[in-house]
């Protein structure tokens, strides 16, 4: 899908980047850690998250954008000035999402990310490859291959030989009912259950969910750097 098409509230994406060249967006943990905090803090108001994965160099998302949102913005102000007669008013606190929020939320989200990067790291330019690629699922068969392929990205790069081991992917998240951004319900509904959705993950080769996920450009290996521990954002 061209970048220039609006991404439309209530509809399923596929969200992907690469980084700019063999650079690595994700250096240490820290780095991962922060990259999920950006994303919670301007982009989880606007999009139901389903599966996430964050490679060295690249990550994808499976989310599905919100139709409205509560203004918290406004909350104080209308709840003091609210009477019993008059309690409906609290619907004024519900907002219907416009694609331009949408955007701009994923653009500060990115923006956000990099300017710590660069402070970092002292680099400059681009940090992306390009803008924010972005897929529209309109089945379920794509959908639940897609919530496959995201979680099976450190198996395919060959960072891992089982995907539970790979500590940046929402897959640790359907193993247990912790508390996430995560929307796992939806998601193992469609499966069936959670044994059938471990089977499913447990059962695709990489090779047949390439063939299904249709990628506009092709995701360089990364490279495996050593893990540094410590504050870095």
């Amino acid at each position: 899908m061209s970048t220039k098409e609006q991404i439309l509230p209530g509809r399923y994406y596929h969200l992907y980047n690469h980084s700019n060249g063999y650079l690595n967006l994700f250096r240490s943990e820290d780095n991962y850690r922060y990259f999920l905090e950006k994303y919670i803090k301007y982009f989880d108001l606007f999009a139901d998250t389903f599966a996430y994965c964050l490679m060295p160099n690249h990550f994808h998302f499976l989310v599905r954008i919100k139709e409205e949102f509560n203004d918290n913005s406004n909350a104080s102000a209308i709840s003091s000035n609210l009477t019993s007669s008059d309690l409906f008013k609290r619907s004024e606190l519900v907002k219907q999402i416009t694609p331009i929020q949408v955007t701009n939320a994923i653009k500060n989200w990115l923006i956000s990310y990099t300017q710590a990067y660069h402070k970092i790291y002292n680099t400059r330019g681009n940090l992306y490859y390009q803008k924010i690629r972005r897929k529209l699922v309109t089945d379920e068969t794509y959908l639940l291959s897609l919530v496959a392929f995201i979680h099976l990205n450190p198996v395919i790069h060959g960072f891992t030989h089982k995907i539970e081991e790979w500590p940046h992917s929402s897959f640790s998240h359907y193993l247990n009912s912790s508390p996430s951004i995560i929307k796992t319900h939806e998601i193992l509904e469609l499966f069936g259950d959670r044994n059938n959705f471990l089977d499913y993950h447990n059962q695709k080769l990489a090779a047949d969910i390439l063939k299904v996920i249709d990628l506009d450009f092709q995701i360089m290996n990364p490279a495996k750097q050593t893990i540094c521990l410590g504050n870095i954002f």
